[in-house]
């Protein structure tokens, strides 16, 4: 094992989650995780900025919702 793999057993999986987390929610480009019903499970704050929606608002949708919005005639 090297010496990169031993110190990444050192950290659990919730600190490797909170930190990957945490560095996309800081990267200037948007980004943003569906699941696999295309559902919103992650929007940084660009990806708020380009869809010109709150993440509160945007988890509450699907991908769908927001590329293609329906109407109302």
């Amino acid at each position: 094992m090297s010496s990169k793999q031993e110190n990444l057993v050192n950290y659990s999986d919730s600190e490797i989650r909170n930190n990957t987390l945490e560095v996309l929610e800081h990267i200037s480009d948007g980004y943003y995780f569906l699941n696999t019903n295309w559902e919103f499970r992650f929007v940084n704050k660009a990806a708020e900025d380009f869809f010109a929606k709150s993440r509160e608002v945007l988890m509450g949708g699907t991908w769908g919702q927001e590329r293609c919005p329906t109407s109302h005639i």
